[in-house]
């Protein structure tokens, strides 16, 4: 696989309809990872998890993120990149949502 187990925990989402109870769980997930030191700051701007957490199905794993470091929204990546560009998103009302909570947690 080219994720790795942190990447996969904020991107994946449930195959059935509910996501929203699969959100909740890896949110819960992340905490106790966070929580026994084993999510640090650097792992969020290493691997991309904003990024990998851009999604309709996971977002209340990007708001915890956002949360616990609202700095990696001013953090350069490797090419220059911030980890929320509005260009990374379309009109679509998804992209709408997910980049206007992302804007929010920037203010």
């Amino acid at each position: 696989s080219k994720y790795n187990v942190l990447q996969f925990m904020v991107y994946s989402t449930a195959h059935d309809r509910n996501y929203a109870w699969y959100d909740e769980r890896c949110l819960q997930v992340l905490k106790e990872l966070r929580g026994a030191g084993l999510l640090l700051d650097q792992d969020i701007i290493q691997f991309n998890l904003i990024g990998h957490a851009s999604s309709k199905y996971s977002l209340r794993r990007l708001e915890y993120l956002l949360e616990i470091y609202p700095e990696i929204l001013s953090v350069p990546r490797r090419k220059g990149n911030f980890a929320v560009h509005p260009s990374n998103y379309s009109s679509k009302k998804k992209d709408v949502d997910i980049f206007s909570r992302l804007l929010t947690a920037g203010m």
